[in-house]
Formats: structure tokens, C-alpha cells, sequence
């Protein structure tokens, strides 16, 4: 009989983790005047189920077989969303269960669609909560694939899998490193997303919450006309490059560099020169100087091959 204690000791830690990002927008409550403990109940709930299934399941050894791997991912979307579905159940939208556990499972999971009509008038915790899931959902499928495709075998992440003499070396390190890696490179792509929207005219709330939304290729909005609602050309620009990132790098994992140059980057020029000269051109630059830290610094281990088949699996993931 499997031990399923590993499972439910991580879904416990997701749901601290959630419980923890709900204080944000409780933060925005504060700042915006929106008296009511909608995020503040909800984080307590979140953070009290999360504690206790720890609790439950404490053991000295934690190790996941396929069976359990299949189990985890599928528990965690459904947790996940089950829990990320209390705050607007708690608030002054009047949405059932049905259409708050929609709402909640459409942001985790990035598909974008939505049940709320008037978003102009949304509570800001509500909107910012909706930009939270759909930037944990965006991150959550790469950190999913990265550690479960290797058990699998499938595509190029069975690199993971080194061949040699060294039976001691295991896949979960390889998989904490590549998260790490890739949680910084989404991080600082968010951070500067965030910034290119508030340099062309957003506001800094709306610019946070569109950030979120855009790395994250899910579409959640603070308004009903989406990014049509600032009807400004520079804006749109900046939602297109963004999500653009991940298939830029893949290029640039798999060309030499001069190839890169030729078929990615000249093509480009042209049109970002005639649109909006400097601005845009030193948002891109500065979106591929992020990458360069984290294959040539000092502290990266993983070999380039690893690195071209993360990106691979990863670009494949955006397509779908």
C-alpha cells in the first residue's frame, strides 16, 4: 500500500503559500479603503488547513513515485483552486460556488476566461487577487513539468536523467536548481513588464496587475475592455513582447549567436525603431540581459543541453 503522506505534506506547503500571497491583497484593501476581511478570513482558513495537513503528514523521508507524482499535480490544481475560490465567495459580487470556483480554476490554470461583468467596478483585492492566480498558475505549469516530465521520460527533459557512474546523483536537486533559475528569470520579466506599463501611461496598480497577467500569458484584466480600455498603441506593444520572451530565449538556446542575431533580432529593428524608438528597444535589451546571469554566472551548474531542453518543454507548454 503507497504512502501518500509526501502528497498531502506538499499540498499543505502550497497552501500555506497561498494563504500567504492572499495578505496582498489584503495590503491592497488597506491602501484603497475597502473595509471588509474578505483576504484576511480567507488567508486564515487557507493557512489553517495548510498547517494542519503538515502536521498530519510529518516523515523523515519524502519521496514521490509516478503513481504519487500524478497524484500531487492533480490534487494541488484542485486544492488549489478550491481554496483560491473563498475570497470571492466572501465578497460583494454575489458569485455562487460554481462561478467563483470558475473564476479561481480559469486563473490558476491561465485559460483567462471569467464570470465577473463589471470589472471597471470591481473591488482593487478582487482584481489584484485574479492577477495573483494567474501569476502563480504561470509559473505553477513550468514548475509542474519540469518535475514531473523527468519521470517520465518524455521529450527533452529526460536530460535530467545523467548516465554515468554517479548513482548518488538524484533528480530533485536538478529540479530545486531549474526552479530557482527559472522563478528569478520570471520574477525579473515581471518586475519589468511592470515597469514598461507604468512608463507608457498605467497607472502603477493597473501596471502590477497587468504584469502579472501578461508574463503569466492569461489574459486576466482590471477592466472590461482589457488593454483596449488605454487605447494606446506603446501598451499593446509592450503586451505583445513580453509573453514573447520564453520563444526568444528558446532561439537563443538553440542558435549560435550570430544565427540569433540574423533571424531574430535584425528582422525586429526596423519595426521597433518606426513604433517607439528608445524606450522599447532598452525594455528588450535589458528583458535579454536578465537571461545572461543565469547561464553564465558562477553558481549555475546545469549544463547548456539541460538549460536547451528546459526552454524546449517550456515553449511547447506556452503553445498550448
Amino acid at each position: 500500500m503507497n504512502n501518500n503522506k509526501t502528497v498531502f505534506f506538499a499540498i499543505g506547503i502550497l497552501l500555506i503559500i497561498l494563504g500567504a500571497f492572499m495578505l496582498i491583497p489584503f495590503i491592497v484593501q488597506l491602501i484603497y479603503d475597502e473595509k471588509n476581511s474578505t483576504f484576511l478570513s480567507s488567508a486564515a482558513v487557507t493557512v489553517f488547513i495548510g498547517i494542519l495537513l503538515v502536521l498530519a503528514n510529518l516523515e523523515e523521508s519524502r519521496k514521490l513515485n509516478l503513481q504519487q507524482a500524478f497524484l500531487l499535480t492533480t490534487l494541488s490544481w484542485l486544492s488549489i483552486a478550491l481554496f483560491g475560490c473563498i475570497p470571492f465567495l466572501l465578497s460583494n459580487l454575489s458569485l455562487s460556488f460554481v462561478d467563483s470556483f470558475f473564476e479561481s480554476m480559469s486563473g490558476i490554470t491561465t485559460t483567462g476566461s471569467t464570470v465577473i461583468i463589471n470589472l471597471d467596478n470591481a473591488p482593487k483585492g478582487i482584481l489584484i487577487w485574479r492577477a495573483i492566480l494567474q501569476w502563480l498558475g504561470g509559473i505553477g505549469v513550468i514548475v509542474m513539468a519540469i518535475t514531473i516530465l523527468p519521470l517520465l521520460n518524455i521529450g527533452g527533459m529526460q536530460l535530467f536523467r545523467v548516465k554515468g557512474s554517479d548513482t548518488t546523483e538524484k533528480i530533485l536537486p536538478k529540479t530545486r536548481e531549474v526552479t530557482i533559475i527559472i522563478s528569478t528569470i520570471y520574477l525579473m520579466l515581471t518586475f519589468s513588464c511592470g515597469i514598461g506599463y507604468w512608463l507608457f501611461g498605467m497607472g502603477i496598480f493597473d501596471s502590477i496587475a497587468h504584469s502579472m497577467t501578461t508574463i503569466a500569458t492569461g489574459g486576466f484584466s482590471t477592466y472590461s475592455d482589457s488593454i483596449g480600455y488605454f487605447q494606446n498603441p506603446k501598451i499593446e506593444v509592450i503586451s505583445i513582447i513580453f509573453p514573447a520572451n520564453l520563444t526568444f530565449f528558446n532561439r537563443f538556446m538553440t542558435h549560435t549567436l550570430p544565427q540569433f542575431l540574423y533571424h531574430d533580432i535584425l528582422p525586429m529593428i526596423p519595426n521597433i525603431l518606426h513604433t517607439h524608438p528608445a524606450p522599447l528597444i532598452l525594455l528588450q535589451t535589458a528583458n535579454w540581459i536578465i537571461y545572461l546571469p543565469t547561464l553564465f554566472g558562477k553558481h549555475t551548474r546545469i549544463r547548456p543541453i539541460r538549460m536547451q531542453a528546459i526552454y524546449q518543454t517550456i515553449c511547447q507548454l506556452q503553445r498550448y
